[in-house]
């Protein structure tokens, strides 16, 4: 396997994975480049999950708060923006080429933010425009009207690519993160565990896709030797979130711990020969033991599909890539 850096047309930086002489995958990294109308975009639906989540409002600390802690955006993301009052400094100053400055000037000069929150009080501003906002919430709380709530419930992720879509959903990958990893809960929050609780409902919800890869594997796990149904999951290779499909050639049959690592992108199967690879930060913990240990086969059902496969093992690829 060879993986390198490249520029796409768009001068977008992107992964370029040589998984055979014959087959390869692409994850792309969205760099300076990306616009503030799709940086927007994302924001929207990100603040919209938000706020549903919350139907008593948060304040806008808060929200920045959360948001900063639930999502990793991409580099050029976070580069420094004037903040409102930054932006009356400059005036001041006589400064009209701020973005000729180097972020480290900018920040000598003036307070600034960095360019996804710059971009999200402005996504706030629009939400109000469209009567998103409910008007009677007190000042610097963000809470749904009925309009907005109904936005949030007929969300339409057709706008977005499906990077986007991974940076909108991420969240719902980021309940089980550090402390599920070792088996501990550790000083999450009230909020945080809830999550994590109605993450598992989710996924144990699906009971006619769960009940066809138990019948499909014969009630083991696809990696494991794990026989007990209880302790068995059903995992999509491709997220339901970037619109995979809900069947037995998109799903594997994984102990519970393995299918949070799989969501996590902490465990990735390589396409060629359909083996376990760990991330780094894995390397040295007791699920060493399954590094090389490939696919189980389904005995009554399609086997995950190749280009499946492909698509998740350059998410496993661009994880590792940004860790």
């Amino acid at each position: 396997m060879v993986v390198r850096g490249e520029r796409d047309g768009r001068g977008a930086r992107c992964i370029v994975v040589e998984l055979s002489s014959t087959a390869f995958a692409t994850a792309t990294i969205m760099s300076v480049q990306q616009s503030q109308p799709r940086i927007r975009k994302v924001l929207k639906h990100i603040l919209l999950d938000l706020l549903s989540r919350h139907p008593d409002g948060v304040g806008t600390q808060l929200a920045y708060r959360l948001i900063e802690q639930g999502y990793r955006f991409p580099t050029s993301w976070y580069r420094p923006m004037p903040t409102t009052r930054g932006y009356s400094d400059l005036k001041t100053r006589g400064v009209t080429e701020w973005e000729a400055l180097g972020p480290d000037a900018l920040r000598e000069l003036i307070d600034t933010e960095p360019n996804w929150r710059n971009n999200l009080r402005h996504e706030r501003r629009d939400f109000k425009d469209a009567g998103w906002l409910d008007p009677i919430s007190d000042r610097g709380m963000w809470r749904l009207s009925a309009l907005g709530t109904e936005a949030a419930h007929s969300k339409d992720l057709h706008e977005l690519t499906v990077e986007e879509r991974a940076i909108v959903y991420q969240q719902a990958y980021l309940d089980q993160i550090a402390h599920q990893v070792d088996g501990e809960l550790g000083d999450k929050s009230k909020v945080t565990i809830e999550r994590t609780l109605r993450s598992v409902v989710l996924r144990r919800g699906q009971p006619a896709f769960r009940n066809a890869l138990l019948e499909a594997y014969e009630g083991t796990c696809a990696i494991s030797s794990c026989d007990a149904i209880a302790a068995l999951e059903a995992a999509h290779v491709i997220p339901v979130a970037l619109r995979g499909e809900t069947a037995c050639s998109n799903g594997l049959l994984l102990r519970a711990d393995l299918h949070t690592l799989f969501d996590l992108d902490l465990l990735g199967i390589e396409p060629s020969n359909r083996s376990v690879v760990l991330a780094a930060s894995l390397s040295n913990t007791s699920y060493r033991e399954l590094v090389g240990v490939r696919l189980r086969a389904p005995v009554h059902a399609e086997p995950p599909r190749d280009n499946a496969l492909q698509v998740r093992w350059a998410m496993f690829l661009a994880r590792e890539s940004g860790r």
